[in-house]
């Protein structure tokens, strides 16, 4: 019995040491390089999915963090508010470690505004590469920091280092495999479909080509933006099936910021069926604005028309004067003079238009937010132009006789005016013109801006030819030029009489000079009036050579004045009838949220036709009446100084200028295009309801 019974306490005791060692060698077998963090309220842990690594061979390190109950983590993109995790890695024998795929993400209210990020326990896979002449071990770091909110939110740090032995193959490990399944799982796949996104001033479209059963089938869709200014978070996204496509619209932020691409995840929702996510990235192409939609043909039509009715606009009207004065010196010219002087007077404004129209390309394509007028917004010009204009008036008064070689203007008017007159009166009058946009003009010059350079080109010198036409058709027939008075002593009157338009140019620049900056420049300005008076003044009564050197002395204290940065201040609100609220994307989308009707002005000071709106249409009891009887909202866009956002707004619509009107009647999806010249009925029957 004794006998039996000690030797099944050896076998006993062997067996225990059997196992014993089989455990141990099991487990440096199956050894799981891990490290663990616990936080005040998450806690994280990072392990390797190998046991040990073979050189010039990869693996993966997965870090899983679990928030704590109601609390949860951001992903790459928070949404609204909150911060993504932040990893720094270290690493020994030169491996590298790469970013890790973001897990799809969930929708996370906050009052009124919207997040991104988990709820439950999330884990990252970091790919790592081993190089080949790797030994001994491979050491890696972790430095990262997280955020974890539920009420209050609170930041979350973690250091995590692991050391991984290096021998001639690699050890997967086997009790990692599942959780390196489940973070393969929580990834988006890749989109099947092929999708476009078009971007407007409002929302951008995502339209994803799928059969037309499949889009029916889809129950909800939400496009989680990894790039911050492409939605507004907090915003619900409205999708539809529309044939063989599903429709997403992703309303556009209040910021104004943009996005260049829809790089992000898209989760699909089938009736019935769980939730599918799928990684998206397009390039957003612009919405075609109203005048890009013109064919070319078309495009030089419009600005033809636009040209030539520039001539009846109110911002052109003093060199009107100008060449009315041209005109009637006509009757008495030969008719191959005549015709030199209408193409000179021609070219001078096709060549003035084209520099214009490359400027404004030049400085759109170097992403400057400009358009038609943009020189009117800088207050040294306009300052500059004033000064020209009084001194043409001074001029026109016969206060000097400026005597250049076949300066028309200067001399007298039965002298014959010479092809160089002509020119620099045709450029003078593209000058003036700019502040206005005629008819067919918005369409033309919304075209040019979204052709190549070449193709803009030709609109703008279409545009310029339509303005010189009317004098070009003219100086070509001299049958119309027998048809005005003739030459006689009544000139020398007229002459004087024009002069008056031109002061009252000069007076509406200071005006809008003034809106620009201060009544400092305004009064800069009138000083540089009286200088070029007292300048005239002492070169005619004393010497030429006395009133050169004192344009010198005046030139370098002007430029001591006007030197530095001019004044940015807002331009101060243009005075109208109605009672208009500052201009904001933000504020106009919170009205339309509202379902209140909008009327919005694009307008600006150096703007002529703007002007003549305000005061025979918008200022007009009529229309005040109506707008306060119907409860619409009025709001200004005051484009007198450069405004990038409302440069794109204009963009969007296909004008590079203004005036731009629009209404948004209640509830509507898109602006109703008022026309660019108002009447207080047209403005009443547009906006009724």
């Amino acid at each position: 019995m004794r006998t039996i019974l000690g030797k099944l306490t050896q076998q006993f005791f062997l067996a225990v040491l059997v196992a014993s060692v089989t455990a141990t060698v099991c487990a440096k077998v199956h050894a799981v390089h891990v490290a663990k963090v616990v936080a005040d309220y998450s806690e994280a842990e990072l392990v390797a999915d190998v046991e040990s690594i073979a050189p010039s061979s990869s693996f993966s390190m997965l870090l899983t963090i679990t928030p704590r109950e109601h609390w949860h983590l951001y992903w790459k993109n928070p949404g609204d508010s909150g911060a993504r995790i932040i990893t720094d890695w270290t690493t020994t024998q030169n491996a590298v470690v790469d970013d890790a795929p973001w897990p799809v993400p969930q929708r996370i209210p906050a009052g009124p505004l919207m997040n991104y990020g988990y709820y439950e326990a999330t884990t990252w896979r970091f790919p790592v590469a081993v190089p080949a002449d790797a030994s001994g071990e491979v050491t890696l770091r972790l430095d990262a920091e997280w955020l974890v909110c539920d009420v209050e939110c609170v930041p979350q740090f973690g250091v995590f280092e692991i050391a991984i032995p290096l021998g001639t193959s690699t050890v997967a490990a086997p009790t990692v495999e599942a959780r390196a399944a489940r973070a393969q799982d929580g990834l988006p796949i890749a989109l099947p479909w092929s999708a476009t996104a078009i971007g407007g001033s409002d929302a951008t479209e995502l339209r994803v080509a799928m059969t037309q059963d499949e889009a029916q089938l889809v129950s909800d869709a939400y496009f989680f933006s990894e790039d911050d200014g492409l939605t507004s978070y907090a915003a619900s996204q409205a999708f539809y099936a529309q044939g063989e496509s599903l429709v997403l619209s992703i309303p556009a932020p209040a910021t104004g910021m943009t996005a260049q691409a829809t790089r992000g995840v898209l989760v699909l929702t089938p009736a019935g069926g769980l939730a599918e996510a799928f990684e998206l990235d397009v390039p957003i192409q612009l919405s075609m604005p109203p005048g890009a939609s013109l064919t070319l043909w078309k495009a030089l039509l419009f600005a033809l028309l636009g040209g030539m009715l520039l001539n009846v606009m109110p911002c052109v009207f003093p060199i009107l004067s100008l060449k009315a004065l041209s005109l009637a010196t006509l009757a008495g010219e030969q008719p191959r003079k005549a015709r030199a002087d209408g193409l000179a007077y021609t070219t001078g404004v096709v060549v003035s238009f084209l520099g214009v129209g490359g400027a404004l390309v030049a400085l759109q394509l170097g992403g400057a937010a400009v358009g038609w007028g943009f020189q009117l917004q800088a207050p040294l010009f306009v300052m500059c132009l004033a000064v020209l204009m009084f001194t043409i008036g001074l001029n026109l008064a016969g206060y000097f006789e400026l005597r250049l070689p076949g300066a028309g203007v200067g001399q007298g008017l039965t002298d014959r005016a010479g092809v160089t007159g002509a020119f620099f009166t045709g450029v003078l009058a593209t000058l003036v013109a700019s502040p206005c946009t005629a008819p067919f003009m918005a369409g033309a010059l919304g075209a040019a801006l979204t052709q190549p350079p070449g193709t803009a080109l030709l609109i703008f010198a279409f545009l310029g030819l339509g303005m010189a036409l009317p004098y070009l058709t003219v100086s070509f027939m001299p049958m119309l030029g027998r048809a005005m008075p003739r030459p006689g002593p009544w000139m020398i009157k007229f002459r004087h009489l024009l002069a008056f338009p031109m002061f009252a140019t000069a007076v509406w620049l200071l005006w809008v000079l003034g809106q620009q900056v201060s009544i400092d420049t305004v009064a800069l300005a009138l000083l540089a009036m009286v200088t070029v008076a007292l300048v005239i003044f002492v070169g005619q009564q004393f010497s030429v050579r006395v009133a050169a050197v004192l344009i010198g002395v005046v030139g370098i204290g002007g430029a001591a004045l006007v030197d530095g940065p001019w004044p940015s201040t807002a331009p101060a609100s243009l005075s109208s009838g109605l009672v208009y609220e500052p201009y904001s994307e933000a504020h106009l989308r919170e009205l339309r949220a509202a379902g209140e009707p909008v009327f919005v002005n694009f307008t600006a000071a150096w703007c002529i036709t703007c002007q003549v709106n305000e005061r025979v249409a918008l200022s007009t009891s009529t229309v005040m009446d109506h707008f306060s009887g119907a409860g619409i909202r009025a709001l200004k866009a005051d484009w007198t100084n450069r405004n990038a956002d409302i440069a794109r707004k204009l963009a969007s619509y296909g004008r590079s200028g203004v005036p731009l009107y629009l209404f948004f009647p209640p509830g509507a999806e898109t602006a109703e295009l008022l026309p660019q010249i108002l009447t207080p009925d047209l403005l009443v029957r547009a906006t009724e309801g």
